[in-house]
């Protein structure tokens, strides 16, 4: 796919001596900084469904703490 963006004169600027320095294509550095973008982007909506689907539990009642101290309710031994 092609892509034609618009840069500003210092961020062209900057892009091509960067490009330079470290023997990369305009093309790649564009690549890489879109994708750490979107998944950045992907990650940080995941994180908000997560959250909103982990709503606190209700309390939890007088009796429902009776019965686990009387051992009615929790883990135990099978056999």
């Amino acid at each position: 796919m092609t892509l034609t963006v618009r840069l500003d004169a210092a961020v062209e600027s900057a892009l091509e001596r960067h490009c330079a320095e470290r023997g990369v294509t305009k093309s790649l550095v564009v690549q890489e900084c879109l994708a750490g973008y979107l998944l950045a982007d992907q990650a940080q909506a995941a994180s908000a469904r997560f959250a909103a689907a982990a709503k606190p539990s209700a309390p939890v009642s007088a009796n429902c703490k009776a019965f686990v101290d009387a051992g009615f309710i929790g883990a135990g031994e099978l056999g």
